[in-house]
């Protein structure tokens, strides 16, 4: 899903179908990744799982770096049900990943 020139893709649907993190990609192709920041009760759900639907709305844009991310995006989908979704962060600073891996530990 495109929108101002960001471009949006959900991924890792819970049993709702509620996208556990999103990936932003910004007109110069740099990414960012989001993750839920507050469980809510009734969470928005991607019924298609391809963000189809959703509303993104992003906030206040910049950071530590001199892009244009937001630190953070809405979700909300046609029902009206919202969540918020902030960068991946570990020890204070963005990241892209928190670097889980599917391979068992060597």
């Amino acid at each position: 899903m495109q929108t101002g020139g960001h471009t949006f893709e959900t991924l890792e649907h819970d049993a709702l179908t509620t996208p556990q993190a999103i990936v932003l990609t910004d007109a110069e192709g740099r990414s960012a990744t989001y993750v839920v920041r507050e469980n809510v009760p009734d969470p928005p759900q991607d019924l298609r799982m391809d963000g189809t639907g959703l509303t993104f709305q992003t906030g206040e844009h910049g950071g530590e770096y001199p892009d244009d991310m937001p630190q953070l995006i809405k979700v909300i989908d046609p029902e009206g049900r919202s969540c918020d979704y902030v960068p991946i962060r570990v020890d204070g600073r963005v990241v892209d990943s928190k670097g889980f891996t599917m391979l068992p530990p060597a």
